[in-house]
């Protein structure tokens, strides 16, 4: 399977390492990977720059953070040097392959992209977009080949911050999106994984995108908030009304705790034919039964069982909807 979210731009580009971690390891609860074996395939954001003061748009890279935090708990590899643009991974994917226990890689987190729009010297993108698209397809078939066991992350390009970019060594956003969009689609071919008769309405926010697993047939309208630090799922025939919020993130009481750079994540289920109102809040941790119904403004904050209508803040059962 095939996930993807953008990265983000905090004063380099580069995106958090907590991201990548969190996206991998509740990928691998999802399928109930184990998650012994890791191969990190990318550019620059990954292996980082060989010159971090020069290159002010690079940070050291996310490998060296995943290899740290998972030290003790899976095997991270991943090839010696920065794979550059796509073209440059495809033909070295296989001698990279060749150096791992390829077939017991249990996830593959693979990124091309920045070097693929780099202008060397003011000339064109180093790939450019329609050759793109096909090198893309070729990459994604060659990783499904080397390591057949493998779940596949692929995440889109950074933003980067133009002003910092050398007059040799140029990319612009604009140019970044158009990628960033051909990149969604074709991963969208390869590994569809939303249901073709479920519906979002935007605008619609989310921290992750990974998290979130829709069944059949689900309508969620406008404005919808999920902060899906652990999974969200949405059983199938299920209503979501407008700016309602999904939340698994939870921090300590205590205060000191609070300083540390981490979260808990707790996961949301909501069950098949339910009705979640306008302006409802789901805490974490929460399951909603099947067939249920929330009223609008609810705040639930515990489990709902099956065939219950809910409303209040806190919300509370009003009554049963079958006996």
């Amino acid at each position: 399977m095939v996930v993807f979210y953008p990265f983000t731009v905090q004063g380099c580009v580069s995106y958090s390492g907590i991201k990548i971690l969190s996206t991998i390891t509740r990928y691998c609860d999802k399928g109930g990977c184990l998650m012994k074996n890791i191969f990190l395939v990318g550019d620059s954001i990954r292996f980082g720059a060989p010159n971090p003061s020069k290159y002010n748009n690079i940070s050291p890279g996310y490998e060296r953070y995943v290899r740290e935090k998972l030290e003790g708990i899976a095997n991270v590899y991943g090839p010696d040097e920065n794979c550059r643009f796509a073209q440059f991974s495809l033909r070295f994917l296989q001698k990279w392959a060749a150096v791992v226990p390829a077939e017991e890689i249990d996830v593959v987190h693979w990124n091309n992209g920045l070097w693929d729009v780099l202008r060397l010297f003011g000339d064109e993108p180093l790939t450019p977009l329609e050759f793109y698209e096909n090198l893309l397809r070729r990459v994604y078939k060659r990783i499904r080949f080397l390591f057949p066991n493998a779940k596949v992350i692929f995440a889109l390009s950074t933003a980067v911050i133009e002003e910092r970019e050398f007059p040799e060594f140029l990319r612009y956003n604009r140019e970044i999106e158009e990628y960033n969009k051909k990149a969604r689609e074709v991963m969208e071919e390869l590994i569809p994984g939303f249901p073709k008769s479920s519906m979002i309405c935007p605008p619609f926010h989310c921290d992750h995108g990974t998290g979130i697993i829709l069944e059949e047939n689900v309508f969620i309208n406008y404005n919808a908030t999920m902060l899906d630090s652990a999974f969200i799922r949405i059983g199938k025939n299920t209503k979501i009304g407008p700016n309602c919020q999904f939340y698994t993130p939870n921090h300590p009481m205590d205060f000191m705790e609070r300083r540390k750079p981490q979260e808990t994540g707790y996961p949301i289920t909501i069950g098949e034919d339910c009705w979640i109102a306008g302006g409802v809040i789901i805490c974490p941790g929460v399951t909603i039964g099947n067939r249920c119904i929330i009223a609008a403004g609810s705040v639930v904050t515990k489990d709902v069982p099956d065939d219950s209508l809910v409303a209040g803040c806190p919300a509370v059962v009003k009554r049963k909807l079958k006996e």
